[in-house]
């Protein structure tokens, strides 16, 4: 008789709480980086667009405990990380859609980070660096149109050497919980009650002053002088 092999038996996988993205959609992100691009003079190319919303996303889950910016994936194209619903739907100029005017605090701090840092740099070199990141390799090699894991994106962008640190983006100390998740510490400050500040960066709710018009109280992009 055989004997039959005894195979331990495989634990269940560790359970991830679902938690909601801090913006309502995708567009968003993506017409506060116009509105940026626009405060600036500048025309924002579609291929630059979806990679500063690629990191951006990455870059919010890594300081966020794996929260996600936007209810959105990203998928392996050829050119780099694209987000397809946006892209289709910003391919023919810029859609007369009404969205949430006003982003939470966290994804503003995001955002103004995202901007700050790579804002100034080319589409070419966006591309390049997202397509060298962890999430897109893995993803382009089952093809073009697969899915970049999210966890993948977030680490990425905490452990690749030629990208600023997630610490860097957020302007902040980021901190480990027991559980090994990061999360941004922010400064106590009296009567915060984590109001929101509209997607322009225009007057919060909570009465605090607003910053100047357009994009305002956006820092400048590359203000500190340091590049990825």
């Amino acid at each position: 008789m055989v004997p039959v092999p005894h195979h331990s038996p495989v634990p269940p996988p560790e359970r991830i709480e679902p938690m909601p993205a801090a913006c309502k959609t995708a567009f968003e992100v993506a017409f506060w980086f116009l509105d940026a691009a626009l405060n600036d003079n500048e025309y924002l190319q579609p291929q630059k667009l979806q990679r500063l919303m690629f990191f951006a996303q990455a870059y919010f889950g890594a300081l966020h405990g794996g929260r996600k910016l936007m209810p959105a994936v990203f998928v392996a194209d050829e050119l780099g990380p694209l987000e397809p619903n946006v892209h289709l739907a910003l391919s023919r100029g810029r859609p007369d859609l009404q969205v949430d005017v006003c982003l939470p605090d966290e994804a503003l701090t995001t955002l103004k980070g995202i901007w700050r840092r790579f804002g100034h740099h080319s589409s070419e070199r966006l591309s390049c660096l997202a397509r060298e990141s962890r999430a897109y390799r893995e993803a382009r090699e089952h093809g073009l149109g697969s899915e970049l894991a999210f966890d993948a994106m977030c680490q990425g962008v905490a452990e690749a050497a030629a990208l600023p640190s997630p610490q860097r983006i957020a302007g902040a100390r980021v901190l480990f919980t027991q559980a090994g998740k990061p999360v941004v510490a922010e400064r106590w400050m009296p009567g915060k009650g984590g109001a929101k500040r509209s997607a322009a960066g225009g007057p919060p709710q909570s009465g605090r002053p607003a910053g100047r018009p357009g994009v305002g109280g956006r820092p400048s992009r590359h203000s500190d002088g340091e590049a990825p």
